[in-house]
């Protein structure tokens, strides 16, 4: 299938709107536009972690307080934020000053709140991409020998940030010392309620840079025999679901979404095989059978619960379950 660019605004039409849902109605669904961790599921994580209220304010919540974040300006709702595990290594980041740090190999992002910037350049270490960094446009840098980096400060800003990874996420806080977020993990038992020979998953998300889990379907351990995922990211989105070890579907779709965009998906899974759709298209379709999808652990933001890995690094609006196949007509109405 060719590529071709399917996103929507996050101020659009809200998704799931129950004039257009299937009939019957989906067994369970939740909406964290409008309610909190409710609906069975949970929530952990270790550390507290920043993020935008109702009220357009950043605040930092607690261990184990889910980020329902909005945008700042609008105050729209985004829907609850899930992230990766990431370490913020610049010192007093509320106040940013030049400073140099000590870093190991590895890829860094520096990004910055305010109208000034912040620029990086090598001290003993030695790599590539140093640069500056904006509100608008981060920096990001390999570092191929580890050692100390300079960060040079200019203008006015009000909060900077240099992490582990390739993309920016969301502010941590530190004083004088660096300081870890832990990763959100989120998830809901749904026991025998998952018919195994055939439903419909759905969910709305908003599409973080580096992409991840949206969805994750285990038996509770994370690493069971049956299994599947639904992941997104702004260059590609997938399906895939193993059962009894052997892969019964792996739907890869490459097209365009831009970050910070809408994405609603849906699929069907039966003995006829597997039918995915996205932003009213069918991305992809698989005729194995996929009956026999004996799992009752469904992870929202990330796949395994247990080693808390591949957040989706976005944000998380609405999951909906349907405990029969929907067909193509069905599915392109849902996600349209």
């Amino acid at each position: 299938m060719p590529s071709q660019t399917i996103y929507r605004d996050i101020a659009g039409e809200v998704s799931f709107d129950l004039s257009r849902r299937p009939s019957p109605p989906p067994l369970w669904s939740h909406d964290f536009t409008l309610q909190g961790v409710q609906n069975g599921l949970s929530f952990t994580r270790a550390s507290s972690a920043g993020f935008t209220n109702s009220d357009g304010a950043w605040v930092v919540g607690g261990a184990d307080t889910p980020r329902l974040d909005h945008m700042a300006g609008s105050l729209t709702p985004r829907g609850l934020l899930c992230e990766e595990a990431r370490t913020n290594f610049l010192l007093n980041s509320t106040g940013p000053a030049t400073q140099t740090v000590s870093l190991g190999v590895g890829t860094y992002t520096l990004s910055v709140v305010g109208s000034g910037s912040c620029t990086c350049a090598a001290g003993t270490a030695v790599g590539t991409g140093f640069g500056p960094a904006t509100a608008a446009v981060p920096d990001t840098f390999t570092l191929t020998t580890a050692g100390t980096v300079v960060f040079t400060v200019s203008g006015s800003l009000s909060r900077f940030q240099c992490e582990n990874g390739a993309f920016a996420t969301s502010f941590i806080a530190t004083t004088g010392s660096a300081a870890t977020r832990s990763a959100d993990i989120c998830s809901v038992s749904l026991g025998g309620s998952i018919n195994p020979q055939e439903g419909t998953f759905a969910a709305t998300c908003v599409v973080g840079q580096g992409g991840g889990m949206v969805l994750g379907f285990d038996d509770g351990s994370g690493g069971a025999v049956t299994r599947g995922h639904f992941s997104a990211s702004p260059s590609s989105r997938g399906l895939y679901m193993m059962i009894g070890n052997s892969v019964r579907a792996n739907i890869q779709h490459t097209a365009t979404i831009v970050a910070g965009s809408l994405l609603r998906v849906a699929f069907s899974y039966s003995a006829a095989g597997t039918t995915c759709a996205a932003n009213g298209q069918i991305i992809g379709t698989s005729a194995t059978a996929t009956n026999g999808f004996t799992v009752s652990s469904l992870r929202v933001g990330c796949r395994f619960f247990s080693a808390a890995t591949n957040q989706m690094n976005g944000h998380v609006q609405r999951v909906a379950y349907y405990p029969n196949a929907l067909n193509q007509s069905q599915l392109l109405q849902l996600t349209e």
